[in-house]
């Protein structure tokens, strides 16, 4: 108990503390016990801002294997997106994409958010979603809704409208169709008042596919068009 206390409140103090020490403490209290990881784990960002530390990354990797506790893995996700701009990138995007597919489905919805913001529109990256959207879990299929309802990148929406097209056209469960429609939705809108070329061409696709979801005799995307 008094090491879950200290780690959680270190980052209270770890702006005083000597930067070497610093280091080992972190190192110290993420090999210990998961309940007591957490506590720089959630607060990782912060600390990071005040030092480096080599090879940190570990201890968001492998989560899903690592961390039973859902609220660890949460915990996760949202530091894949606090560390964008102190972690790499590229080593923060396969946690976030791990997460997407996570059991639990609030730590699925937060993937969804920093995995949106890791994506770039290089065609793996395309390929991943795809993947995930193809899931055989329904669940998982709604995380790639998910993700498009987050993602901010024009051309990443660009490269995924098949995707988007599949999930509102051919989708067999409702409720990856509602999620689809509610990134549909919300693309429109958040670019609705962009005079871009680009913009334009995919608010003329996405609405096309709203178009065709009217049809849908599900309530709950009737009711998601509504809103």
């Amino acid at each position: 108990r008094v090491r879950k206390t200290l780690s959680f409140g270190f980052v209270s103090f770890c702006s005083i503390v000597d930067e070497n020490d610093m280091k080992t403490i972190v190192n110290g209290f993420l090999r210990d016990l998961p309940a007591i990881a957490d506590g720089i784990i959630q607060n990782l960002h912060h600390i990071l801002s005040l030092t480096k530390i080599e090879n940190i990354i570990f201890c968001l990797q492998d989560p899903t294997t690592k961390y039973n506790e859902w609220r660890i893995r949460l915990h996760v996700s949202q530091q894949c997106r606090y560390c964008i701009g102190i972690i790499d990138e590229p080593d923060l995007y396969p946690i976030a994409k791990e997460l997407l597919t996570d059991k639990v489905a609030m730590v699925r919805k937060d993937a969804a958010i920093s995995y949106s913001l890791l994506m770039t529109d290089d065609d793996s990256c395309i390929h991943d979603l795809q993947e995930i959207a193809s899931d055989m879990s329904h669940h998982v299929r709604i995380s790639a809704a998910d993700v498009l309802r987050e993602v901010q990148n024009l051309s990443v929406i660009k490269k995924s409208m098949d995707i988007l097209r599949t999930m509102i056209e051919d989708e067999k469960v409702p409720n990856v169709r509602v999620a689809a429609v509610s990134a549909a939705v919300n693309i429109v809108e958040r670019f609705k008042e962009s005079d871009d070329t680009e913009a334009t061409e995919v608010l003329d696709e996405v609405n096309k596919l709203l178009e065709f979801a009217k049809k849908d005799t599900d309530i709950d995307v009737a009711q998601q068009l509504a809103n």
